[in-house]
């Protein structure tokens, strides 16, 4: 939800049940159905992961799902992909976890 990542309604017996109902329906249909819409297709879903709008998933996730559809899309972000998350990889320990990615999915630019 805006501005925060977790929320949780207060339920109780004394409370009215409709107007919990109702503010849970109103935030599927206004926050949760749009950000689903945006990546029904596999464009919506490669840009959401490549502008980083990827709640859900660690950058290494990240990059894993958005380079498995890359591939089997056959499309050529993969390399710039690929480039600029290796380049922010150098010297860690995922960087062996990425490299072992790449060739899983026969990666080879």
């Amino acid at each position: 939800m805006s501005g925060s990542p977790d929320y949780w309604w207060k339920a109780s017996i004394s409370n009215n049940l409709n107007t919990i109902v109702y503010d849970v329906m109103e935030v599927v249909q206004n926050v949760i159905m749009p950000e689903i819409d945006k990546r029904l297709s596999d464009e919506g879903l490669i840009n959401c992961w490549m502008n980083k709008t990827f709640a859900g998933t660690t950058g290494i996730g990240r990059f894993k799902y958005l380079t498995i559809l890359l591939n089997a899309k056959g499309d050529f972000k993969i390399n710039q992909v690929v480039e600029t998350f290796m380049e922010k990889l150098k010297g860690k320990p995922n960087a062996s976890v990425a490299m072992e990615h790449l060739k899983e999915i026969g990666y080879g630019k």
